[in-house]
C-alpha cells in the first residue's frame, strides 16, 4: 500500500478505483451511470498543484496532527486568523493522499438547501438532488467546512447529529432517509477567532466536542511567512541586484505585517494584515513599485481611517526610491556587473 508520511505519521494514499468498488459494496442499488458520474466528479475534485510550506519547528508543527486525524478518522477543527493557510493545509493533505475534497463555505445566508440537498427542475417536475455535504458523506470524499462558526441553527441541526459517534446523516425531507457515512469521508472544519469577525458566534460546547482536536494557531513566524510567500506560484518577483533583492523585499513586507498586527492587537488599527494580503502585495510587485502594489493589495481593502497609518508603517520600511527594477533594468545591471568584472581582470 502506498503511503504519504510526515515525520513518523503515515497515511494511506487513496486508490480512486478501490474507492469506486467500495461504493458499490456499500450501496448495492447504485447504478453504473451514477458510479461513472461520481467517479468523474471525484477526479475533478482531487486537488492538484497545491503548494504548502511545512513547519520546521516540531513544537509548532500541526501538519502531523492533520495527517493523524485523517489516518484515525477523527474530525478536526482549525482555529486560525484569516489568510494563514487553514484551507490550503487541508487541500495539500488531500492532494498528497489522492483524495477528492469538497469545500463548503458557510455564511449567514447558507441554508440546508445549499448544503444537504437542492431543488432541480426538469421538463416534467421539480425534484430534490443530494448536494455537497450529502455527496461527500455518501461517496467518500473529504469535507472541509469553512467558517463553521457562521453556520445558521438549521445547519447545526444537521451537522450536530451527523458528527456524533453514530455517523449517520438523517434526511427528514427525503422520508427520513438514513445514510451511513462512507469510511473514506473525513471532516475538517475551520473558523476564524470569533472576537474579530462579524457574522460569527461562539460555538456550542457540545458541538465543539464533536471534534477530536481543536488546533489553535497564530500567524507564522517571520522565517516561515517569508517562505510561504516565496513559495507561492503567483509570486514572480525577479531577483535583482542588491539592495533590493527578492529576499530583501519580502523580509521587509513581513516586518510591515507584524507591525500592523501589533497595532491591530492594541486596537489602534481595524485592519489586520493576513499572510494572504502579503502574497497579494508580493504578486503586484512584479509589475508595480512596492508602494503602488501595497495600495492595491492592502490599503484598498482597509477602512479609510486606517489608510494613513498603514502608509506610515510602510514608509518605515520602504522609501520612495525603493522600487522593483524592470526586466530591462535587471538585464542592464547584470551586463554592467559583467563589464566591471572584465575590467577588473585586465592586467597591465
Amino acid at each position: 500500500m502506498n503511503t504519504f508520511a510526515i515525520d513518523w505519521v503515515e497515511c494511506p494514499i487513496t486508490n480512486l478505483t478501490d474507492l469506486v468498488d467500495s461504493r458499490k459494496k456499500l450501496y448495492p442499488e447504485i447504478t453504473d451511470e451514477e458510479i461513472k458520474r461520481v467517479s468523474e466528479t471525484a477526479e475533478r475534485l482531487t486537488p492538484k498543484g497545491m503548494q504548502f510550506v511545512l513547519e520546521e519547528d516540531n513544537a509548532k508543527d500541526y501538519s502531523k496532527k492533520l495527517l493523524l486525524s485523517a489516518k484515525k478518522d477523527q474530525q478536526l477543527l482549525l482555529v486560525w486568523p484569516k489568510g494563514t493557510g487553514k484551507t490550503t493545509s487541508i487541500y495539500y493533505l488531500a492532494q498528497q493522499t489522492n483524495n477528492p475534497l469538497v469545500p463548503i463555505q458557510l455564511n449567514w445566508g447558507t441554508g440546508v438547501d445549499s448544503l444537504v440537498w437542492k431543488w432541480l427542475v426538469n421538463k416534467e417536475w421539480t425534484y430534490r438532488q443530494d448536494w455537497l455535504f450529502t455527496l461527500a458523506w455518501k461517496y467518500g470524499f473529504w469535507l472541509i467546512i469553512d467558517e463553521i462558526n457562521a453556520a445558521l441553527p438549521e445547519i447545526l441541526m444537521v451537522l450536530h447529529p451527523a458528527m456524533d459517534d453514530r455517523r449517520v446523516l438523517i434526511l427528514d425531507e427525503k422520508n427520513w432517509e438514513v445514510i451511513q457515512r462512507h469510511p473514506n469521508c473525513k471532516i475538517f472544519a475551520t473558523m476564524n477567532p470569533t472576537e474579530d469577525y462579524a457574522w460569527t458566534k461562539e460555538m456550542n460546547a457540545a458541538f465543539i466536542d464533536r471534534f477530536a482536536w481543536q488546533i489553535i494557531v497564530s500567524y507564522p513566524d517571520a522565517k516561515k511567512e517569508k517562505a510561504i510567500i516565496l513559495a507561492h506560484k503567483k509570486v514572480t518577483i525577479d531577483d535583482t541586484p542588491a539592495p533590493h533583492t527578492r529576499d530583501w523585499v519580502i523580509s521587509r513586507m513581513v516586518k510591515v505585517a507584524n507591525s500592523l498586527r501589533t497595532l491591530h492587537k492594541e486596537q489602534k488599527l481595524l485592519f489586520e494584515c493576513s499572510t494572504r494580503n502579503l502574497i497579494d502585495w508580493a504578486c503586484w510587485c512584479s509589475d508595480l513599485d512596492i508602494k503602488s502594489a501595497c495600495e492595491l493589495a492592502m490599503i484598498s481593502k482597509a477602512d479609510k481611517e486606517d489608510a494613513p497609518q498603514i502608509r506610515d508603517e510602510v514608509n518605515k520600511f520602504f522609501k520612495d526610491w525603493d522600487r522593483r527594477m524592470s526586466k530591462e533594468d535587471v538585464k542592464k545591471a547584470k551586463l554592467e556587473a559583467v563589464e566591471v568584472v572584465e575590467v577588473d581582470n585586465i592586467t597591465f
